[in-house]
């Protein structure tokens, strides 16, 4: 056996004087690989165990009361971003019907234009539709939004992948994502010269908000839909 040190399930052995053995736990930073809800659920055993009588452990540092103060805000935050995402999601929710009632009145509004104005394109325009063989106006950067931004859990904590369909002359693609996609800030993330990529460094347990627009000669075009992933 080396005489300096032993590595065994987690334990450290260190020689002493002769004649003798100090034994050190090396415990292992696991909670460190969650995800934050799973992260606090961890915290809590401890702050739960320090908390038993007799104590597990004498003259803890932090002591006992300060370490449950941090966890209890800890999981207050948690909760509140859950109550966030079951408000979003149930916004979501009631805004389907209301966006599809939308459509079908806009197609009858369609139909009494076609109807009104059959021998008149200028006056459908003038509503606001498009209308077949209308000249379109320039695009920004001379590029499209692209179409259909997805996001996939990524097999690696804090990375989550992208893909999108793919703007003719692109030379890159440009990323950005936030926490808040009503306020922001936005943040500019490693561009890709493919239509598809990894952000990395993402906060765990956070769901983060990507858009993309694509660039190149012409400057860069404007910004897709927002697509939405819980970070692992």
């Amino acid at each position: 056996m080396d005489s300096g040190l032993r590595m065994d399930a987690g334990i450290r052995m260190d020689s002493g004087p002769a004649g003798s053995t100090h034994t050190m736990i090396n415990i292992l930073r696991n909670w460190q690989r969650l995800g934050r809800p799973d992260r606090v659920t961890f915290f809590r055993k401890i702050s739960d165990n320090l908390a038993k009588t007799p104590p597990p452990l004498a003259n803890p540092n932090p002591p006992a009361a300060d370490y449950e103060t941090i966890v209890a805000a800890a999981e207050g935050a948690m909760k509140n971003i859950g109550d966030l995402e079951q408000a979003l999601k149930a916004a979501r929710k009631a805004a389907g019907p209301l966006v599809d009632a939308a459509g079908a009145a806009t197609e009858t509004m369609a139909r009494r234009c076609e109807d009104a104005f059959a021998d008149n394109p200028a006056g459908a325009i003038s509503v606001g539709f498009e209308v077949a063989g209308q000249a379109k106006p320039a695009l920004a950067g001379g590029y499209g939004a692209p179409q259909d931004l997805s996001t996939t859990m990524n097999e690696n904590a804090g990375a989550i992948d992208w893909h999108c369909h793919p703007e003719p002359g692109a030379q890159n693609y440009e990323l950005e994502t936030t926490a808040d996609p009503v306020h922001g800030p936005w943040t500019r993330q490693e561009s890709s010269t493919r239509s598809r990529g990894t952000v990395t460094g993402l906060p765990s347990g956070t769901r983060i908000y990507l858009r993309v627009r694509a660039n190149g000669p012409k400057g860069p075009g404007p910004w897709s839909e927002v697509a939405d992933r819980m970070v692992p």
